[in-house]
């Protein structure tokens, strides 16, 4: 009986974070293959570490939820900062980066997420100490949480690998551990990373972009399918239904 309400305790725990992931990605869907990305950089992680099953499971958590505190900031700020993060007023820029806060504590509403929501608290402070929330420096950083900053800078970097890696490399000691970028290093042959999305408006639909998830129409009729590259044909088609009946899901492509 022990055996089984401690894996019910187990089941209701994954049911919560898939839970915060999924309003994650309902909220900002591009956030939640952000987080899937994180996800598989820190599972190779925590292997090739050899982690601990407890570490490991932190290391999991914090990866799916790092970023749920952006729940609670307005989509278009999220939106330009993606696209041009120094275009944030200071205003604008502070309560962005208040979400790892915010991320704290909202997982607090499992207690055994604790640990988890230090770890994100934690994931975007620096290893010179000019990080943020806290300003913490070096070891005063969470193992976990400086292992999920090199994971979350390798997702978020806009340049091919080659020029991410070098640049995790030039960060080491100042944005990142040495030591966790060593990890990185060792652990990227065994990571199979998903194709980054970036959310799009109709506006902005290009030829030549992919489509990273199916184009329906209100009354769920497919109008265009997933992994489709778009031509003038079919945006034209998508403008043209938009116009007599407005596409009201979220437009995620391929970046």
């Amino acid at each position: 009986r022990l055996v089984q309400l401690n894996q019910a305790l187990a089941e209701n725990l994954q049911h919560s974070v898939q839970l915060g992931l999924h309003v994650l990605q309902t909220f900002y869907p591009a956030l939640g293959n952000h987080a899937r990305r994180v996800h598989q950089v820190c599972l190779a992680l925590a292997e090739t570490l050899h982690l601990p099953a407890e570490k490991k499971q932190v290391l999991e958590f914090s990866a799916w939820l790092h970023d749920i505190g952006l729940v609670a900031i307005h989509r278009d700020v999220i939106r330009r900062w993606e696209l041009s993060p120094g275009a944030l007023s200071p205003d604008e820029l502070k309560v962005l980066q208040s979400h790892p806060v915010l991320g704290q504590d909202l997982v607090k509403f499992e207690h055994h997420l604790e640990e988890v929501g230090v770890v994100i608290r934690a994931h975007h402070e620096r290893f010179d100490g000019q990080g943020f929330p806290d300003g913490l420096k070096g070891e005063e950083i969470p193992w976990l949480a400086r292992l999920l900053a090199v994971a979350v800078g390798f997702v978020e970097s806009n340049l091919d690998e080659a020029s991410t890696i070098e640049g995790l490399r030039q960060g080491s000691g100042t944005l990142y551990d040495p030591e966790a970028v060593r990890a990185f290093l060792r652990a990227r042959p065994k990571t199979n990373i998903s194709r980054k999305e970036r959310e799009v408006l109709i506006a902005e639909l290009q030829p030549g972009m992919v489509l990273a998830k199916g184009i329906y129409s209100p009354n769920g009729i497919l109008l265009v399918p997933e992994g489709q590259p778009l031509n003038e044909s079919a945006i034209g088609k998508i403008l043209s239904h938009n116009k007599t009946s407005p596409i009201i899901q979220s437009l995620l492509v391929y970046c």
